[in-house]
């Protein structure tokens, strides 16, 4: 992995469409809003709801051999509220070479937003997350980096007051990051080394300040096996801070939210 990405500050940040498939809040004590757009997660607002911290996190499947497939731009996608009054929503995406399903849920007791990730199709293929930070409603002077926090890997993003962070995990709670990378939107971010390379070929491990992005490569078991993976990205006024809030998810409860979904009695 190379220490510093090149390409900064990047190019002017901007905001993502302003055409949404839905918004949602925690229950509970969370401060955290939402909002989806092209079926993935748009705008991420924390503490209040007009302080954006994310521009958009999204998914490209890949084979590494030169298919990839970033689903937004596929645009073939159904949603769904997994029940009457829980927010926790349901996106299924349909491609030629698979279908991937996301259960979208902020946790209700930290200032965190869920995203199951489960991946079916070409054995060959890789989910891979996309991540802008605009923290605190500013894609100016963002950092971003690549730290291993408790023996998990983990983005980090930090821009004045503000932190989030961004971890992965299997199914059996083990890591699920195999490669990640920070870089410069416009020049050495992820979608730029896929537009280029058409696989992930560029390792960073710091970017900024500027309009920062960041990329992670999720692990998969045997080929033919079921995908399914959970990430957690959660906020606080420092990035230390924001780690210390994944801890707990990562540590078994970061499904209940998807989960509960499924009984709304369970969520009140």
């Amino acid at each position: 992995m190379t220490d510093y990405a090149p390409g900064g500050p990047g190019t002017s940040p901007t905001w993502t469409s302003s055409a949404k498939d839905m918004v949602g809040c925690a229950l509970g004590p969370s401060r955290l809003w939402f909002t989806l757009g092209f079926g993935i997660v748009n705008e991420v607002y924390y503490p209040r709801v007009d302080i954006p911290q994310i521009r958009d996190l999204g998914f490209i499947v890949a084979d590494g051999e030169g298919f990839w497939a970033e689903l937004k731009r596929v645009a073939n996608y159904r949603i769904r509220l997994l029940a009457p009054g829980v927010p926790a929503v349901e996106v299924v995406h349909q491609h030629e070479r698979f279908t991937l399903r996301l259960r979208i849920a902020p946790a209700t007791r930290r200032d965190a937003l869920v995203i199951e990730c489960h991946l079916d199709g070409d054995p060959k293929l890789r989910p891979y997350v996309l991540v802008a930070p605009h923290l605190g409603a500013t894609g100016n002077g963002n950092r971003a980096a690549v730290v291993s926090y408790r023996n998990r890997c983990t983005l980090w993003a930090e821009q004045g007051p503000w932190g989030a962070a961004l971890a992965a995990v299997d199914e059996r709670q083990h890591d699920a990051i195999s490669r990640a990378s920070a870089g410069y939107v416009g020049d050495s971010d992820g979608w730029q080394d896929f537009a280029r390379n058409g696989a992930m070929s560029w390792e960073y491990a710091a970017a900024g300040p500027g309009n920062v992005a960041a990329r992670l490569r999720k692990q998969c078991r045997v080929s033919g096996a079921p995908r399914d993976h959970c990430s957690a990205a959660a906020f606080r006024q420092c990035a230390s801070a924001a780690h210390r809030k994944l801890a707990g998810l990562a540590c078994g409860t970061q499904r209940a939210p998807c989960g509960a979904a499924r009984s709304p009695a369970r969520a009140r």
